[in-house]
């Protein structure tokens, strides 16, 4: 198996709602995060919906259109990453298929739960530097598209764990008050 070869990095940055982009002068690499959040949107069904939230310490892979002609990864605030050009691009593709397909096993894996149960689980999911400072600059749209339900129905969903004080609102953050009894909730119990 060809090896993976990781190259001097370099920073780069990103504002918030720009697409991370393949530019064929950089060639295949690996994106750390190292401040900020982004979204990876992929095509199911014909269908673009939000897969996974990344956020600081994740790493993001940037190959040819083709290889990913189907996944848009979108900065949710401004990023700063730091890009590692790569030599041994197939690792890389079977690096990225392995992790797509944990994350679409995990969104998957949702289908079954309550929907109570898949928002908790799916708030679980975000990124823990994220959780713990409250979870600021996600839309309900995407929160609702990552637990597999509509804006309106998350909208209850975290009325309800408000209630139960597993969750707070702060405007348009939410801040996770009892980590206890959300991973409670994401067990459908």
């Amino acid at each position: 198996m060809e090896s993976l070869v990781l190259e001097t990095p370099r920073i780069e940055l990103l504002p918030a709602n720009a697409i991370l982009a393949f530019h064929k002068e950089k060639g295949t690499g690996l994106y750390q995060i190292n401040e900020g959040f982004a979204r990876l949107r992929l095509s199911v069904r014909g269908q673009e919906r939000s897969i996974s939230i990344f956020g600081p310490g994740q790493l993001l892979i940037s190959l040819p259109p083709l290889a990913v002609r189907s996944s848009v990864v979108t900065a949710l605030t401004d990023l700063v990453l730091e890009f590692h050009p790569v030599r041994g691009g197939i690792d890389v593709l079977r690096k990225l298929e392995t992790s797509l397909h944990e994350t679409a096993e995990r969104v998957w894996g949702l289908q079954s739960r309550s929907v109570r149960a898949k928002v908790a689980a799916t708030l679980l999911g975000l990124p823990r530097e994220w959780r713990k400072g409250g979870i600021e600059h996600l839309d309900r749209k995407t929160l609702a598209e990552l637990s597999g339900t509509s804006p309106e129905t998350l909208a209850r969903v975290i009325t309800d764990l408000e209630l139960d004080k597993i969750v707070e609102r702060r405007g348009r953050d939410l801040f996770i008050l009892d980590l206890p009894k959300l991973e409670v909730a994401a067990t459908g119990e």
